[in-house]
């Protein structure tokens, strides 16, 4: 008994850390899943949802919902870069739901800062707003990289909505951050769009000074794509100074190096400024050549943004199907689920009823062992009683054997008779033996054919016959 309990223990033992040796392998597994995802987003849309929807299936199984906030949180980011944004809004409230309930702060500000891009997207500028305000609050502990995105991501909003000081000041706000960080791209981004707000509120001289940082940051750097933004906004802004010379200079510097690294939309902006100025200048024939090819650059453009757009219908499409594949594998895992979890309990309940009934068979087999010495006990001590009563009587058997004959049915042979005495002396068949020079079986052979022959079962019964016959 001691043994199977043991055995049934160590089972238990063994089977319950292995499954937690298997969860924490799954749990990797779901990690791996997310960063990989995550690292294609913009690369592999396609392949970061198969990514994403297989770790979230995974982490829903095994409930871990920070994995489950972190997988919602990458699906919106995939909706929103292909359009999908009602899709990327459910995405980011569940993202923002999970983290609540794990009373995270900072995934909280995370998701309502998803919720805040989508709807700058779709031009609900002020519900925008209100997600990255809220985004600011729960950014719990504070974290230097997140609220430099989040007050940059408030003055583009502000821009958006012509409301220039606002977004200056949130510009300025995130610029002191990134100093701070010491991120030089970010920090020439940065810089460049308090350009464009001093541009756009006609104080075009400062703003050429803020480009020239941002073109000092960028030389430094090595970033080209910056240099070619920078020469094309200072060459814009000295045309609006009507500064016609210095336009041509930085406007040409910046076509240069556009055509040097591909980049249409800065040549696009370098030839609409080139144009412009040689216009004023009354060089008509070089105005059109740049006319000409800003017209170019616009088509390719435009052609790009059309590839882009259908591009992302196809990808929309594909992550609609792919979802729909998710959601009829999850019903069928449901399904497995349900089915291995009957199977489970059938299994528990079929074991449940063989233990106890092993265990009422031991008990059974046990309570009977006892049962039989109590009652194999209780014979003797009241074989031992009788037999006492009748010695103490002074049962003997003294007569002569055809005497004793005489008195019985059956005829008692010698050998058998001298045996009858013998054994209502109370003495043992060995030592009966021993007196008769038999084996004990021989001893027990007569003593059998002794009992038959006077109609009792035991020596008590002899007993009791002798002394009937002789009182």
């Amino acid at each position: 008994m001691k043994k199977l309990l043991l055995l049934l223990f160590l089972t238990f033992n063994y089977n319950f850390f292995q499954a937690q040796s298997v969860d924490y392998m799954m749990v990797d597994s779901v990690n791996f899943l997310l960063d990989r995802s995550i690292s294609l987003v913009y690369k592999d849309p396609k392949l970061s949802y198969e990514l994403v929807s297989s770790a979230l299936l995974m982490a829903k199984t095994l409930e871990l919902k920070r994995e489950q906030s972190t997988a919602y949180n990458v699906l919106g980011n995939l909706a929103n870069a292909t359009g999908d944004y009602i899709r990327a809004l459910d995405y980011f409230l569940k993202y923002y739901k999970l983290a609540n309930a794990m009373q995270i702060p900072r995934e909280m500000s995370k998701a309502s800062n998803g919720l805040g891009l989508v709807y700058k997207n779709i031009g609900d500028y002020e519900k925008s707003l209100s997600q990255y305000k809220k985004a600011l609050e729960l950014n719990v502990p504070y974290d230097t990289v997140l609220a430099s995105k989040y007050y940059n991501n408030i003055g583009v909003v502000y821009k958006n909505m012509d409301q220039y000081d606002s977004a200056q000041y949130f510009f300025g706000l995130s610029l002191e951050l990134k100093k701070i960080l010491g991120d030089q791209r970010s920090v020439a981004n940065t810089i460049t769009n308090i350009g464009n707000i001093l541009a756009l509120k006609d104080d075009s001289r400062s703003a050429i000074e803020l480009f020239k940082q941002a073109l000092a940051l960028e030389t430094e750097a090595g970033l080209n794509e910056g240099i070619a933004k920078s020469y094309n906004n200072m060459s814009l802004a000295y045309l609006n100074l009507k500064e016609i010379d210095s336009a041509i200079i930085f406007a040409s510097k910046g076509l240069a190096i556009s055509r040097e690294i591909n980049t249409k939309l800065q040549m696009k902006e370098a030839a609409e400024v080139l144009s412009k100025a040689y216009a004023a200048r009354g060089k008509f024939e070089q105005a059109y050549h740049y006319q000409e090819l800003s017209y170019q650059m616009k088509d390719s453009l435009t052609n790009e943004e059309m590839a882009r757009s259908v591009g992302r219908y196809e990808a929309r499409l594909e992550l609609e199907m792919k979802e729909n594949e998710n959601r009829m594998l999850r019903n069928e895992n449901q399904i497995k689920d349900l089915e291995l979890i009957q199977s489970r309990q059938r299994f528990f309940l079929i074991l449940s009823l063989t233990l106890l009934l092993l265990a009422g068979l031991i008990f059974l087999l046990v309570f009977f062992r006892l049962r039989r010495k109590l009652l194999v006990a209780e014979i003797d001590e009241l074989r031992a009683k009788i037999n006492s009563n009748l010695v103490l009587a002074g049962v003997t058997l003294d007569v002569s054997l055809e005497v004793f004959n005489n008195k019985v049915h059956n005829a008692l042979t010698e050998r058998e008779y001298e045996i009858l005495k013998l054994a209502i002396s109370q003495k043992p068949n060995s030592q009966i033996a021993k007196e008769v020079f038999v084996s004990v079986n021989t001893v027990k052979f007569h003593l059998k054919n002794i009992f038959n022959k006077l109609g009792v079962a035991n020596r008590v019964e002899a007993l009791e016959l002798v002394a009937q016959k002789h009182s």
